[in-house]
């Protein structure tokens, strides 16, 4: 009977600690089962962080996109004509721009589209002939503000000078209260403008939208200050002559 009983101790004893060794592995691998479940949310962390760095990295390439999109720096060979109206005479009168050697100002008060085809064109082929030395040109324009209801006729006109010209186009800039200019109708210009540049894949600077992103003063609704013509040389800078500081 006694020997039936120590028996019986062992064999409980025994299930003990089978019964403790299961849970002591159930317990490791319900922790490596829970550790797995962690480590895939930390996967999942890290995961997601890749992607923020994955985004980082999708940020750093658009934006080394659109620097490469950005025209280069001129060449010694490569000159600028800028072609406007009385904007263009104010934004050289405070930039300076018109250095006589590589950028020049072809641009008068009050002018239009009748003037660019009369005066305007015949300036800038005579700059181009007075220097050989520089053996390609850019004509940026900037004209519309005096007459706005001419849009087809410039339009005609730009698609023509486009031919054989690397031509920038640029926005008419928007207005405060003057007689007879309203920034609806600019926009409503400046919209087809747009549009016949990307139909010619020739550049177009929308000043307009920064100017009116940003904030500008005029001096009396139509002509700025000082400041608004440093930011529109400015922004011509970088989009025009490939210079961004």
């Amino acid at each position: 009977m006694k020997r039936m009983v120590q028996v019986l101790l062992l064999i409980l004893f025994s299930i003990i600690i089978m019964a403790g060794s299961w849970y002591i592995i159930f317990e490791v691998l319900g922790g490596g089962s829970t550790g797995t479940t962690g480590g895939n949310t930390e996967y999942g962390k890290s995961s997601l962080f890749g992607t923020d760095r994955g985004s980082g990295s999708n940020v750093s390439r658009e934006s080394t996109e659109n620097t490469t999109n950005m025209p280069q720096p001129l060449s010694e060979d490569t000159g600028v004509i800028y072609i406007g109206d009385s904007r263009f005479v104010g934004m050289n009168d405070v930039c300076h721009i018109d250095n006589g050697t590589n950028r020049f100002i072809v641009a008068k008060v009050g002018q239009g589209l009748s003037w660019l085809k009369r005066d305007g064109l015949v300036q800038a082929q005579q700059i181009e002939a007075s220097h050989p030395e520089l053996t390609h040109f850019k004509y940026v324009i900037c004209l519309g503000v005096n007459d706005l209801v001419d849009i087809n006729d410039y339009m005609e006109e730009y698609r023509q000078l486009a031919v054989g010209h690397d031509l920038t186009l640029v926005s008419v800039g928007p207005v405060g209260q003057y007689p007879g200019l309203s920034n609806e109708e600019i926009e409503g210009f400046n919209s087809q403008i747009k549009a016949l540049c990307e139909e010619l894949q020739i550049p177009y600077v929308d000043d307009y939208t920064v100017l009116t992103t940003e904030g500008y003063e005029t001096q009396d609704g139509l002509h700025y200050k000082d400041a608004v013509y440093e930011r529109i040389y400015q922004i011509l800078k970088q989009q025009v002559e490939g210079i961004t500081s």
